[in-house]
C-alpha cells in the first residue's frame, strides 16, 4: 500500500466507522515488511484495522473497555469471531454485531449480507464514494 492509497483508505475508514472521537493511522514495521494500522476510539469501543504487507485481507478488531486480554469484542479475519469467552462477550456481540457487519461491508470485506441490509448501509454516502469503493450491492 502506497502512502496515497493509505490516505484514501484512512479517509474511507473515518467515514465508514463514524463517529470515531479519535483516530489515526500509520505505517509500521520494517522495510520490505511494512503494514498499515488504523486505530479509532469512541467511549464504547476501540477499533483496530491492520493491513499487512503480504495479506490481501485486512484484520478488523473492535474491542470494548477493559484490559486487552479480557475485553469483549469482535474480530474479522476472513470471518467474524468473538474476541473472548469472557462474561461481557454476549452483551457486546448483541449490541455491536450489526454495526460491525455494516462497517466491514462498507470497508470492502466480503461478508454475506442481504440486499436489504446493503441498501440500508449505503444511506448517507454519496454515489461517488460508493463507486470509488466498488461495493457489490
Amino acid at each position: 500500500m502506497t502512502r496515497k492509497e493509505a490516505k484514501a483508505y484512512e479517509t474511507r475508514m473515518r467515514r465508514v466507522w463514524a463517529p470515531l472521537q479519535h483516530a489515526h493511522s500509520s505505517f509500521v514495521g520494517y522495510v520490505g515488511n511494512k503494514r498499515w494500522e488504523f486505530v479509532g476510539t469512541t467511549r464504547e469501543f476501540a477499533l483496530y484495522i491492520d493491513v499487512g504487507a503480504s495479506s490481501s485481507t485486512p484484520t478488523f478488531e473492535m474491542r470494548g473497555p477493559g484490559h486487552y486480554t479480557q475485553a469483549a469484542g469482535l474480530r474479522y479475519d476472513e470471518e467474524i469471531n468473538d474476541r473472548c469467552t469472557c462474561d461481557a462477550q454476549e452483551a457486546f456481540t448483541n449490541q455491536w454485531l450489526p454495526y460491525f457487519r455494516r462497517g466491514l461491508w462498507l470497508s470492502g470485506c466480503p461478508i454475506e449480507a442481504s440486499a436489504h441490509e446493503k441498501m440500508e448501509w449505503i444511506e448517507g454516502f454519496t454515489r461517488e464514494e460508493l463507486e470509488t469503493w466498488d461495493l457489490k450491492i
